[in-house]
């Protein structure tokens, strides 16, 4: 994605929401970007931390996908089976990281 296709993102988001009347320079756009990262981190916390919230199909996706580091590796089949150990809790992923090192290193 090139800086202008975000710039130009930016400055749909701000006009429609009537923030922002004149062209965004690019410290605008990295307050944007940081503000929304911001967000996402608090409000995750929040959700799963305090609430105590149970993860969606959408959020063990994403943390299968940014926990498990052979995630583009793996065959279909293999993230299904991921997916259904639950692998997103930490000792679960543990099990299948021992798991998956021993049959690497048998082949």
């Amino acid at each position: 994605m090139g800086n202008g296709h975000l710039k130009a993102i930016v400055v749909g988001l701000l006009k429609e929401e009537n923030i922002w009347q004149g062209e965004p320079k690019i410290m605008d756009t990295l307050l944007f970007a940081w503000g929304r990262s911001a967000w996402f981190q608090i409000a995750w916390f929040v959700k799963h931390t305090v609430l105590k919230a149970p993860f969606d199909e959408d959020e063990r996706l994403y943390l299968l996908e940014a926990t498990v580091d052979e995630w583009y590796d793996l065959s279909e089949t293999e993230r299904d089976e991921l997916y259904e150990r639950e692998a997103w809790k930490k000792d679960e992923l543990e099990k299948w990281r021992d798991e998956y090192s021993r049959k690497k290193k048998g082949m």
